[in-house]
């Protein structure tokens, strides 16, 4: 395993040179240009948020929740709004706290969705804990410093893991039919 450095983890709450570091290297946010987001972490003492994707890092002024309301609007995603309604009916994902859904990927709120960091269950490489505080190591993206305990994080993870495989279930149930040789 790695060497835990903890100045390399981003934490929400308190302001360091890692946040230096990726606001130097941000792109304005575009919701046409971003590819699979592996988190969306408030920038601390801000509204504005940073958008880890996979290709590069954008910044909004707008809050995290704004930001996947911009994505699904931009893209014709489902609305989180909607798709929280129908979750809830559901009533198998829990009552709060629900994930935001797409055909390729998820996310899901620490916190309240409103000022929170959202973060990708598919990214996340291990968790590790020091100190009672736990750390989450991204795939992609960074590191990040998690204000609850392992417990709460992977059942809110389970949540969201388990809603993205009930979207693509239904959504990808029609497959192309190839021709088997020339006509």
């Amino acid at each position: 395993m790695d060497k835990f450095v903890e100045s390399e983890y981003l934490d929400d709450r308190c302001w360091s040179h890692t946040w230096e570091f990726h606001l130097k290297q941000s792109l304005p946010y575009d919701p046409l240009r971003v590819g699979m987001i592996s988190a969306i972490i408030p920038i601390p003492e801000s509204k504005a948020v940073l958008i880890f994707a996979e290709e590069c890092v954008y910044r909004s002024e707008s809050n995290g929740l704004e930001v996947l309301n911009q994505l699904s609007a931009a893209q014709c995603f489902p609305d989180y709004a909607i798709m929280s309604a129908c979750l809830r009916s559901l009533k198998c994902f829990g009552r709060y706290k629900f994930p935001w859904i797409c055909p390729y990927f998820t996310l899901f709120p620490i916190e309240s969705p409103e000022r929170t960091t959202w973060i990708n269950p598919l990214m996340v490489y291990c968790l590790q804990v020091k100190n009672n505080i736990y750390y989450a190591k991204m795939e992609n993206g960074p590191n990040l410093v998690l204000p609850l305990q392992k417990k709460a994080f992977l059942k809110r993870a389970d949540v969201a893991c388990s809603a993205l495989a009930t979207v693509r279930r239904d959504l990808f149930r029609f497959s192309v039919k190839s021709c088997k040789g020339p006509r």
